[in-house]
């Protein structure tokens, strides 16, 4: 939930610059981090969402704003399980 809150601010806000670009520095970090498990062969990393296409970071903070407020139980969640879940909810691997 606490992501989702700092996601969800308007950018107009008192707090909004800053609420967002935490949101876009941590789905960035975490985007970072999916890709180099990825890659690298040490790890047995099977990929969780397949998006077919680029997903802008605006589009990414949309998405996850949208699928939180609507998933159940997703505001309880700590916040890499929700991306995760999201993520495959919105994207999935067929």
């Amino acid at each position: 939930g606490d992501i989702v809150a700092l996601c969800s601010e308007p950018e107009e806000s008192d707090i909004g610059k800053y609420a967002v670009g935490f949101c876009f520095g941590w789905l960035r970090a975490i985007d970072q981090f999916y890709d180099a498990l990825l890659a690298d062969e040490r790890f047995d990393v099977k990929p969780v969402s397949c998006p077919g296409r680029e997903v802008s970071p605006g589009e990414t903070r949309q998405l996850f704003v949208e699928w939180a407020n609507g998933a159940d139980g997703a505001l309880e969640m700590a916040a890499l399980p929700g991306l995760i879940r999201a993520a495959k909810e919105l994207f999935p691997c067929s």
